[in-house]
């Protein structure tokens, strides 16, 4: 093939001129000979006794003249072939048909194959040299592949390019990796699909071929169809006049449906009438164990800071400054205990109002006890608690990190409340092989007092009790710890230790 020339050359092995050698005969699977030799490549066709030459100047061979044994047939049936500037491979599959070997157009679509439902259907390309009108395709396939070939000794310096419908010559080019292409679904109508081939190092096409196709359009949308359409038509009239016969039918189901439908919609309104006095008694409860908790908690703290505002007021006009720093710390731990009265009771109402599913997470639980643990040390220094958190760094739980936190603040705030002076507070984590893991923080106070289990038992809200150096209590973060424990399938137990000090633990199946 001349490149330059654009045709195919047939020329005679030995002219004296060449002063050629010929250093091998390869045979190829497709019946011919390849002879690199000191003045080019030449292929022997032993069908046809035809002769071709390939240069390096017109053919891009890496060299003209080849060493006498640096050949190789690949297990491939590719051959490889040592000359003067480098090896190259060549591959004779792009050289055995010579019906594609125009002698003005080296760029040429091989086949045109149609894919349905798997199953592929080769139309081939010979019934479209020459073609005046462009080929018809089948309607309704899922694929159409489209291949073709340039003819070159070198075809692993070549890049293909593609364009379909091309709107103008400004429409890119895409890059294609093989000589083929695959397109599915496409519209009924004209196409045209354009391919283009390049070198390596050369930005220009080199050649362009084109095709234009014609996709059938589906049986629904032929000539023949458009006199079922009229067929169609004159049923469909029939029809409408038997639908007047039987209009009195659909009236009547429809009528039945109505009251069907307004039927559910009553017993709907039932059900959420029902839901909602379900949550006002809910509201009532609520309401009713706060009223309490303010009458039973908050009236003597308030009576208490509204006396001692009098007795600074009192002692500032008497200039009783000693006695007024002591008042006003006094003061202060009550406006504290209010203060922590009053959040106790946000949380529990909140806790209590809102049915929000938990948001399970996977949580560091080592670090989020330190979190905690960090963050209540301070109110508690001048007990000089030793805390120990024995909870593997590496494990981790699956719960509600919000309600979580809480429980660990709660029961860790109880712990140090409670605790003895210089006494050591424990924290420790269990995992059972059936998935049920268990946190316990236990410490060296006086334990649970008389009546308590009855209390926690009967879910009542509990005495209020006053830490191992007068903390206030409330009461009312147990309550709060239940509630979000068994919002997360989680059970919270108190128990006394035999050694003394109090142990709360919290045990659920981490999933």
């Amino acid at each position: 093939w001349d490149r330059v020339a654009q045709k195919l050359d047939t020329v005679f092995v030995y002219r004296p001129e060449w002063q050629n050698s010929i250093h091998a005969m390869l045979p190829d699977a497709y019946g011919a000979y390849w002879m690199p030799s000191n003045n080019g490549l030449f292929r022997l066709d032993t069908q046809s006794g035809e002769i071709d030459r390939f240069t390096q100047k017109h053919d891009m061979l890496t060299s003209n003249e080849f060493n006498k044994l640096s050949w190789e047939i690949l297990h491939d049936g590719r051959i490889a072939l040592g000359g003067i500037n480098g090896m190259m491979i060549l591959d004779p599959a792009e050289f055995a048909d010579r019906s594609f070997r125009p002698a003005s157009d080296p760029l040429r679509f091989t086949e045109v194959i149609e894919v349905r439902e798997g199953r592929e259907a080769n139309l081939g390309m010979e019934r479209y040299i020459g073609q005046i009108s462009p080929p018809r395709i089948s309607p309704g396939l899922d694929q159409i592949i489209f291949r073709f070939r340039y003819l070159d000794v070198i075809p692993q310096d070549i890049i293909y390019y593609y364009r379909l419908d091309a709107a103008s010559s400004e429409t890119p080019w895409q890059r294609t990796e093989e000589p083929q292409l695959i397109f599915n679904k496409l519209r009924d109508g004209s196409h045209v699909l354009e391919v283009g081939v390049k070198q390596v190092l050369n930005p220009a096409f080199i050649d362009r071929a084109s095709l234009r196709f014609y996709i059938m359009p589906p049986w629904y949308r032929t000539w023949w169809m458009l006199i079922v359409y009229v067929l169609s038509v004159i049923s469909l009239i029939r029809l409408i006049i038997q639908y007047r016969i039987r209009v009195l039918k659909k009236e009547k189901a429809e009528l039945e449906r109505i009251v069907q439908e307004r039927t559910a919609e009553i017993n709907r309104d039932k059900q959420y009438i029902e839901q909602q006095n379900r949550e006002l008694e809910k509201l009532n409860d609520i309401k009713d164990k706060l009223f309490a908790i303010l009458g039973h908690e908050l009236r003597s703290p308030l009576l208490s800071v509204t006396g001692m505002s009098r007795k600074v007021a009192y002692l500032l006009k008497h200039d009783e400054k000693e006695l007024i720093e002591k008042v006003s710390r006094q003061l202060d731990q009550n406006a504290r205990n209010v203060a922590g009265t009053l959040e106790g009771l946000i949380q529990w109402g909140r806790r209590l109002i809102d049915d929000r599913l938990p948001a399970r997470e996977a949580i560091a639980l080592h670090a989020l006890v330190e979190e905690v643990n960090g963050a209540l040390a301070e109110q508690f220094v001048d007990k000089q608690l030793s805390v120990n958190n024995l909870i593997p760094e590496d494990l981790k739980v699956n719960f509600d990190k919000e309600s979580l936190e809480i429980i660990l603040r709660n029961l860790l705030h109880n712990a140090f409340k409670f605790s003895d002076n210089a006494t050591a507070v424990t924290i420790k984590s269990r995992c059972e092989p059936d998935g049920r893991t268990e946190i316990r923080i236990s410490d060296q106070g006086a334990g649970l007092p008389a009546g308590f289990e009855e209390q926690w038992r009967k879910n009542q809200l509990l005495d209020s009790r006053r830490g191992s150096a007068g903390e206030k209590g409330i009461g009312l973060g147990l309550l709060i710890c239940r509630t979000l424990a068994q919002r997360n399938d989680a059970e919270l137990y108190l128990r006394n230790l035999p050694t003394g000090g109090m142990c709360a633990g919290l045990i659920w199946i981490n999933s």
